[in-house]
């Protein structure tokens, strides 16, 4: 990583409805320390939320999932723990776009309805945090708050991780034709280009 103290960084969070600009203040080996600036001080992080960067790496724009490790208001510092790259995450059958978005879940078998943050997507399936307690094979549906837009699909756990603050699951998209499919793609590539343009717009 060639990202460096004063470098701008494009922020995505789930509790802004707008992605925004910040200065990158600390680099470590898996982690950045970024400044908040004032105008975006009304974003509400929260330890392990997943967060998505983009910032400079070896002349290229690089894109990060990560999970923000702490946040000190008074002061706009946010620090986060970059995504990295295990043998387990390639052998996944496809790719994973990060992202910072919420849902709402109802289950299938008990009706319990609760909200749940997503980690990342890929056209078959998603990682979501949740502090509720699900097991592999519930079945649920699912609609995501895609920015401005909102996608629907059943959805399965077929994965349970105890992680550092939430219970991690990932869930496999019940498709019932290309509308989904389609859908996910878009908001991918639109995610993608809104992120890198947002990095060189004055």
């Amino acid at each position: 990583m060639t990202a460096k103290p004063g470098d701008v960084v494009v922020i995505r969070h789930y509790t802004m409805i707008n992605i925004f600009k910040s200065l990158i203040m600390e680099v470590g080996e898996k982690s950045l320390g970024i400044k908040i600036s004032k105008e975006h001080s009304k974003a509400c992080f929260s330890v392990g939320d997943p967060i998505v960067l983009a910032f400079p790496d070896n002349a290229n724009i690089r894109i990060s999932g990560g999970r923000v490790d702490s946040y000190i208001r008074g002061d706009g510092i946010l620090q986060v723990r970059l995504d990295i790259h295990t043998v387990k995450n390639d052998l996944r059958r496809y790719d994973r776009t990060p992202v910072s978005n919420y849902a709402d879940v109802r289950m299938r078998d008990t009706g319990k309805k609760f909200q749940v943050l997503i980690k990342d997507i890929s056209f078959y399936g998603l990682l979501i945090f949740t502090k509720e307690d699900m097991k592999k094979g519930q079945q649920m549906d699912v609609d995501v708050f895609l920015d401005r837009d909102i996608i629907s699909f059943d959805a399965e756990v077929i994965r349970r991780l105890q992680g550092d603050v939430h219970m991690e699951y990932g869930l496999k998209i019940l498709h019932k034709g290309p509308l989904v499919y389609n859908h996910i793609q878009d908001y991918v590539r639109k995610s993608h280009d809104e992120l890198v343009n947002s990095f060189y717009r004055k």
